[in-house]
């Protein structure tokens, strides 16, 4: 009987160091000083094509709904009517959080699309949360 008291203190003890020894409180802010990242550079893009799935060649830039800041974006040299929406380079300017983020694209001066996406950022990298793989504007 003495060693099941002497056992059930023991894991109490030690349950209440583990307790205490972690910080339990909610702390809102990323901390990334010692996260080591992969050398991957994270690039969200979509496919952007006509009504026969032919690449188009617009303007195309995206707009952070939180700042209203307008991002140039650039089309992928090698994947023709590949555009990439925001990649690892913006990844700091929102750590941490979940933002939407719109797509808006031009043709001769007007617009031929709009299209939301939900972006997360963690210390390391961008990643889609929500959003079309793909978008076909009409003739």
């Amino acid at each position: 009987m003495k060693n099941y008291f002497l056992i059930t203190s023991t894991v109490l003890l030690a349950a209440l160091l583990c307790c205490t020894s972690f910080k339990c409180s909610k702390d809102d802010t990323l901390n990334c000083d010692k996260v080591v990242c992969s050398d991957l550079f994270a690039m969200i893009g979509v496919y952007i094509s006509d009504l026969s799935m032919t690449p188009e060649k617009l303007e195309v830039y995206t707009i952070r709904s939180s700042t209203g800041e307008k991002i140039i974006v650039t089309q992928n040299e090698t994947n023709l009517g590949v555009y990439f929406i925001l990649d690892d380079s913006y990844r700091s300017k929102f750590a941490g959080t979940t933002e939407t983020f719109t797509l808006v694209g031009t043709k001769a001066g007007t617009q031929v699309f709009q299209q939301t996406y939900q972006i997360k950022a963690d210390c390391c990298h961008v990643s889609k949360v929500s959003g079309k793989d793909s978008l076909t504007i009409p003739n």
